[in-house]
């Protein structure tokens, strides 16, 4: 799972959105900070098969429903970091030319 401007996770499905969540929520409170332009980057299989792994693990486990919107359709991809946007530390460099 990653999210733009220079951050990711690497993890097993089982855990990435839960960490993802609780980075989420910290850099809101701690900071005032929000994104919302993570991905699930996905290898091996399809990226509707990790959606369809991903709803099956919610629905066994109730205690996970507030990871749902972290796991729609449109967040898996296959192809990398497509859609991402710019790190802000580019951002940041062509901005001293």
């Amino acid at each position: 799972m990653a999210y733009a401007d220079d951050g990711y996770v690497k993890a097993k499905l089982s855990v990435a959105p839960e960490v993802l969540s609780d980075v989420k929520h910290v850099l809101k409170e701690d900071a005032g900070l929000y994104f919302d332009k993570e991905k699930i980057l996905v290898k091996g299989i399809s990226a509707a098969d990790a959606h369809t792994a991903a709803q099956l693990m919610l629905n066994a486990d109730l205690s996970l429903a507030h990871l749902s919107p972290l796991l729609s359709p449109a967040s898996f991809v296959v192809d990398g970091y497509i859609g991402l946007g710019v790190p802000i530390g580019l951002m940041l460099l062509s901005s001293t030319w």
